[in-house]
């Protein structure tokens, strides 16, 4: 969870890579820099190639979600 910078937060969800397969160390240092950050920078999304977003108002409302990629939802 980040702070939006405006008195809000933005929920973010990232999956970890499918059993199997690695990042690269680019991506893996993209993605330890964006969990250390306290405010979300639109610019940290580049790093996620799967994510849901949840962008809540000061009263905890959604108000916005985005994703990208698809998702793994089950296994048989």
């Amino acid at each position: 969870m980040y702070s939006d910078g405006r008195g809000g937060h933005v929920v973010v969800y990232v999956p970890n890579p499918s059993p199997g397969t690695t990042r690269r160390p680019d991506v893996s240092e993209q993605l330890r820099a964006a969990a250390t950050a306290r405010v979300y920078d639109a610019d940290m999304k580049n790093s996620w190639p799967i994510y849901r977003i949840f962008f809540s108002d000061g009263n905890g409302r959604i108000v916005v979600s985005e994703w990208r990629g698809q998702w793994e939802c089950c296994s048989s």
